[in-house]
């Protein structure tokens, strides 16, 4: 008897192995003599955003049988065999925050079906080790104000479309200037939608108590409407480091964007907020935090594309000291793309096209004599403020001097001066192509191209 059961065993292992199936790791369970006519049958799970659900454990049931079980492969496929009849699908495996929208029942009538994949804060204490990224889903947290409410995260996403937290300092007077341009946006001005009834804004103070922030917030005019609190290790949970930094918490629970730094300008505060209300918004922003995946080119291809005729100059990426000043990681580099040489081979062009939160930058290295201007022919195709081609000297291997910037889709290339030096000398200019997480427009990238010295005055350096 031992080995007729062994003997069966081997024969179920090799019925399951032939019913296995290429859409992702699956395994037939149910014996294959008690099924009617198989077909496959495709399985499909998306986040919300469009994005597949990679490695999601799948389990196909036919009433209480599970007659398939497996993973989704890496376009968030999972397929399987089965009759013409309806199935019940179990969904597992997922990170904590995530759970199936929508009917989990396979319909008898189809072959493909599709199950979305929404999300929302996490009903759980956070870990004290806890450090949030883009991208993360928000543990649920609860919070006194200076009107005494005691407010939870959970209950203010169920109302609204975005929570933006911004964590400030009496003392820090950028924040003041932030604040201002952030509170006009807010409450729309010229005619201008208010944002009130679609957005909460939660400022966490780092420097002084509840009571003292109680007396201190009628003193700031641009204070009103804002729910205001103090920090009690959220910054610490965010990594904040410098202040103003400002955090988009969306309407799903994740972490839709960290930005660090003062941002002044009413209508960027503006972009930033029709962008979260908007109807379409699904929210599940996935920047790009790998590898740089292009090789940078040789120095004299890009010369050749970009350079005058009777113009010299090198092309390099940026050096290990370069990225330990600026970044604070000399293996940096390997996150940078470099520009390449353009389809037409007239210019250069920032590769990382498609790749949020990601930037190009190349470093041109060349001889300038007083008086004579550094000029380039430049032409970007790219959302409007959020992504642009700035310009920098080097020095010290670190970034210098400011040199300006382009944004926006532009059909024509425009001249741009950099710089007229105050003595000759070998100079080094940072070309740098940012792109944030939010959305890609036009061609998106940046075009360079007849960098060039003419006899013209400009600022010295």
């Amino acid at each position: 008897m031992k080995k007729n059961t062994f003997c069966v065993a081997v024969l179920s292992t090799l019925l399951i192995g032939l019913t296995s199936c290429g859409g992702g790791s699956s395994s037939t369970i149910s014996s294959m003599s008690s099924q009617g006519t198989l077909t496959s049958k495709e399985l499909t799970l998306t986040y919300v955003d469009g994005n597949p659900v990679k490695n999601a454990t799948i389990a196909v049931k036919d009433g209480t049988n599970i007659i398939s079980t497996g993973k989704t492969n890496e376009s968030g496929k999972y397929t399987f065999e089965g009759e013409n009849k309806a199935y019940t699908l179990d969904v597992s495996g997922m990170k904590a925050g995530y759970f199936v929208e929508g009917d989990t029942t396979f319909p008898a009538d189809k072959n493909e079906y599709s199950l979305g994949i929404s999300s929302f804060v996490i009903y759980e204490n956070m870990p004290r080790t806890k450090r949030y990224s883009n991208g993360d889903i928000m543990y649920d947290f609860e919070f006194e104000t200076t009107k005494d409410e005691k407010l939870f995260l959970s209950d203010i996403l169920q109302e609204k479309d975005v929570a933006v937290i911004n964590f400030w300092a009496t003392w820090c007077n950028p924040c003041m200037s932030e604040f201002q341009a952030f509170n006009d946006a807010y409450h729309g001005k010229g005619g201008d939608t208010s944002y009130l009834d679609a957005i909460e804004v939660i400022t966490v103070n780092t420097d002084i108590s509840l009571s003292q922030l109680k007396t201190y917030e009628t003193t700031k005019p641009f204070f009103k409407d804002f729910t205001m609190t103090v920090d009690k290790g959220l910054a610490s949970a965010f990594s904040v480091y410098s202040i103003p930094t400002t955090v988009f918490i969306n309407k799903y629970g994740r972490v839709a964007r960290i930005s660090v730094g003062a941002e002044t300008d009413y209508y960027a505060w503006r972009k930033y907020f029709d962008l979260f209300v908007e109807e379409q918004y699904a929210g599940l922003v996935t920047p790009y935090t790998g590898k740089a995946l292009v090789e940078t080119p040789d120095s004299g291809d890009l010369s050749a594309a970009a350079c005058a005729e009777d113009f010299n100059c090198t092309f390099s990426a940026p050096s290990e000291t370069f990225c330990k000043n600026v970044f604070n990681d000399s293996k940096y580099g390997q996150f940078i793309w470099p520009f390449v040489v353009s389809d037409d081979g007239d210019s250069i062009q920032a590769s990382n096209t498609g790749f949020g939160s990601t930037f190009a930058m190349t470093i041109i290295t060349c001889q300038l004599e007083v008086e004579k201007t550094l000029k380039v022919d430049a032409k970007i195709s790219c959302e409007d403020y959020f992504d642009a081609l700035e310009f920098y000297t080097v020095v010290n291997d670190g970034l210098g001097k400011y040199l300006g910037s382009t944004s926006g889709i532009q059909d024509e290339y425009q001249t741009i001066d950099l710089i007229t030096p105050s003595k000759s000398g070998t100079y080094q200019i940072a070309i740098l192509y940012s792109k944030d997480d939010f959305r890609s427009e036009g061609e998106d990238t940046a075009f360079i191209k007849n960098i060039r010295v003419e006899q013209k005055k400009g600022p010295a350096m």
